[in-house]
């Protein structure tokens, strides 16, 4: 059983939408998330890269990761028509805790495409 003082301070927490910062300019920005215990939590980025085909760029985060780097996944956009012919990957390695690389390769003649990424630490 919990105490009327633990569970009044852990709706307080819970209502501290402070907790929840974030910052976005237009599709690239960070949201910062709780933990349950009180230690710093996750912290989910997003944004969009111009990659061309065979080619890799390096992303700068829209801020660091204080702590560790988890992963990163990348998703290209292709502006044509898609059949089952068409195959398009897209890998990220993580460089440090505010950079990671971004790669895209197709099996057709394609053109710079608008890369979205989603990156996500603690």
């Amino acid at each position: 059983a919990y105490t009327k003082a633990q569970v009044d301070t852990a709706l307080a927490d819970k209502a501290n939408l402070s907790l929840f910062a974030n910052s976005f300019v237009g599709s690239t920005g960070y949201q910062r998330l709780p933990s349950a215990n009180g230690s710093p939590g996750m912290i989910v980025q997003a944004g969009t890269a111009t990659v061309g085909d065979n080619q890799i760029v390096t992303v700068t985060l829209p801020i660091a990761f204080p702590n560790q780097f988890l992963a990163v996944v990348g998703m290209g956009e292709y502006g044509g028509a898609l059949s089952t012919a068409t195959v398009m990957g897209t890998h990220g390695q993580i460089v440090s805790l505010s950079q990671f690389k971004l790669g895209v390769s197709a099996n057709f003649d394609g053109a710079k495409t608008n890369t979205s990424w989603i990156a996500i630490g603690r």
